[in-house]
């Protein structure tokens, strides 16, 4: 008789980040609904967050937010126990490719860990990795986008003598 191995799965981990960039945000992308959000897909796919990190009115355009870096210390410490950073959006974690890829992704890669967005699906394959980044591309014309049209509209105004 041959006895069954029972094999023991290890439970994934994750830090949980969350940021909204200014009160506007607070109905759609407030700090509970991307919280629920990801809460949600941890435990959908058996991923234990084990601590959330948070920054408000921080601007995605650079990794100069506090939290963020403060989770980042806390990654490269706890290399090879944590599996993945967890956020609502792409945008959450960065509006500029390539702050997101020097400064983010390779940081936390170099350790292992792997982001996901909870609400935009890609993979590690090279279209995955593609759309990883497509994402942030967006946010980040997104944002360039309407400093343009900001500025236009300073202009126009500005010689309308205003």
């Amino acid at each position: 008789m041959v006895k069954s191995k029972q094999v023991e799965q290890k439970q994934h981990t994750a830090l949980g980040y969350l940021r909204i960039s200014d009160k506007k945000q607070i109905k759609g992308e407030s700090k509970a609904n991307q919280k629920a959000a990801i809460q949600n897909y941890a435990d959908t796919n058996g991923i234990k967050v084990i601590q959330w990190f948070y920054d408000e009115a921080k601007s995605g355009k650079n990794a100069e937010r506090d939290e963020l870096q403060s989770m980042i210390r806390l990654a490269m410490k706890m290399k090879g126990q944590i599996n993945y950073v967890l956020v609502y959006k792409m945008s959450r974690a960065s509006r500029d490719v390539e702050t997101y890829i020097t400064q983010i992704r390779s940081v936390l890669a170099a350790r292992g860990i792997k982001i996901r967005s909870v609400t935009e699906p890609f993979d590690d394959s090279p279209i995955g990795k593609f759309v990883e980044t497509l994402y942030v591309s967006v946010a980040q014309l997104d944002n360039d986008t309407k400093r343009e049209m900001v500025v236009d509209n300073m202009t126009r105004i500005a010689k309308q003598g205003f």
